[in-house]
């Protein structure tokens, strides 16, 4: 709510429209933006590090060379 607000959009979608204007009533523009609490950066970069890790396993085990070979068996 608080990032449709912020950008001052013209309509939302909600399943509960009197929260949201109860909402819209208490809402502070010159507050600031809710800063990220350092465990769920930290979470993300984790996530993405497992990713690129499990990701390049899989490249290797059965990515590299697999366009080559094709080509090859193609032209054959």
């Amino acid at each position: 709510m608080d990032w449709c607000i912020r950008r001052k959009l013209d309509g939302v979608i909600t399943d509960d429209p009197e929260k949201f204007l109860k909402y819209c009533s208490t809402w502070d523009e010159n507050a600031k933006p809710p800063v990220w609490p350092m465990a769920v950066f930290l979470n993300l970069i984790r996530v993405n590090i497992f990713a690129w890790i499990f990701g390049l396993i899989f490249w290797g085990k059965h990515g590299f060379g697999l366009d080559q070979q094709y080509l090859q068996d193609k032209q054959e």
